[in-house]
């Protein structure tokens, strides 16, 4: 127990020490599931065009040491109008305890800069995401273009940034239930 004036603090055991390491990392998904996610994501994709796109996933990193988020690229070029919102598959999918849950943001050059966001601020990709019964777990990015003309983002472009958070859970915390498939798949459950 800590005490700060009269207050007294109660520790918090579930977080990480700092530089503790826990079981998560970061995988490519089959070509297969990358294949069947570009092309529900933009039926005008060529197998050519996805083939290509698949060659260039790379594993999502940190640029510096203090950096907390891992930068993901966009695989694809694209351009989005006035307005648009284009979804984007990464072919990434992530690897990590029950606790904890990868926060995606869009990194500040692509948000400030170019004006372009999710349509829900922050993604939220829990950990049975990663490889349930319907889901390989592709992590998808939804880009919003918020300006007044078109954008273009290039392939290869860090477009976004995961965060791994360590989470804690209610003394009546009762669920009990189990995802199968990726956004939305919890609705109604």
């Amino acid at each position: 127990m800590l005490q700060w004036g009269n207050i007294r603090l109660a520790t918090i055991s579930p977080f990480l020490q700092l530089g503790e390491r826990q079981k998560m990392n970061f995988e490519t998904v089959g070509y297969a599931t990358f294949f069947y996610d570009s092309q529900k994501c933009n039926p005008d994709y060529r197998p050519d065009e996805i083939e290509k796109a698949y060659s260039e996933v790379a594993i999502p990193a940190r640029k510096t040491s203090g950096s907390a988020g891992y930068d993901f690229i966009c695989p694809y070029e694209i351009r989005l109008r006035p307005g648009q919102t284009a979804k984007i598959p990464t072919g990434i999918k992530a690897k990590m305890d029950k606790n904890v849950v990868l926060l995606m943001f869009v990194r500040s050059s692509i948000g400030i800069n170019r004006r372009m966001s999710f349509p829900n601020a922050v993604a939220v990709i829990d950990s049975d995401y990663y490889g349930n019964p319907d889901n390989e777990g592709d992590i998808m990015l939804v880009l919003v273009n918020n300006n007044e003309y078109d954008v273009k983002v290039f392939a290869g472009e860090r477009v976004a940034q995961g965060v791994f958070v360590r989470y804690l859970l209610t003394d009546d915390d009762a669920s009990d239930g189990t995802r199968t498939g990726g956004i939305g798949s919890t609705d109604g459950k």
